[in-house]
């Protein structure tokens, strides 16, 4: 009887690490992709809003097709040459379906999915893959999207439904006072930032920092 409890539990215990595994899988990709782009990219760096380092910019090559790359994905036909078109925004849903995001909405604006997420929230779908809260009621995870207003937009434009000017970056590791993201067409390039935090949570005055899109996807 001992024998047959001992095996039981073996089985259960690795289950739970095959579970525990594929519910990192997918978040593990974002990171992965993130990462990979912005080390292509030179591995521009901000700090407080202040540049650490400069990456490759958007007009050099081969940097422009990669920005071709990130138009493409969502049916546009720019590259890094068409330094009027905003393309911060493809970049993130490039890497989003790229690693495979389920209920994740690509556009060029980021204010079209951000109202998406925030839209399940409201209307109580909180068990949604992607749900937006304002930036100081969650504690950012790795995975979760951090978004700020840009200029011509209200500080605070949550509770928006028509299009505004926002950008949004890709949290890619959690520091005990800061978080790293990882954003596009930050001073033209693929920047990460270092982005201050208090218990967790964005206490960062460089940007006007408004919303976070928890990241529920598990698989």
């Amino acid at each position: 009887m001992n024998a047959i409890i001992v095996s039981a539990s073996l089985l259960l215990f690795v289950l739970l690490i095959g579970m525990l595994r594929a519910r990192g899988k997918f978040k593990r990709g974002l990171v992965g992709l993130a990462d990979e782009e912005w080390n292509l990219w030179g591995r521009g760096l901000m700090e407080s809003g202040h540049t650490v380092l400069t990456g490759a910019k958007e007009t050099d090559e081969p940097y422009a097709q990669w920005v071709r790359k990130y138009w493409k994905s969502e049916g546009y036909n720019y590259d890094g040459y068409d330094t009027n078109k905003a393309w911060s925004g493809v970049f993130i849903s490039y890497i989003l379906k790229k690693a495979g995001a389920e209920g994740f909405e690509g556009s060029a604006s980021h204010s079209s999915y951000i109202r998406r997420a925030v839209a399940n929230r409201k209307a109580g779908r909180l068990n949604e893959n992607y749900v937006a809260y304002r930036h100081f009621e969650k504690v950012a995870e790795v995975g979760d999207l951090i978004c700020y207003s840009r200029a011509g937009t209200e500080t605070d434009p949550y509770d928006r439904t028509s299009s505004y000017e926002s950008h949004c970056d890709i949290v890619v590791k959690k520091n005990l006072t800061n978080v790293e993201v990882i954003g596009g067409n930050v001073s033209n390039s693929v920047t990460k930032k270092l982005v201050s935090t208090s218990n967790g949570k964005v206490l960062d005055l460089s940007n006007k920092w408004f919303a976070i899109i928890k990241n529920n996807q598990t698989f």
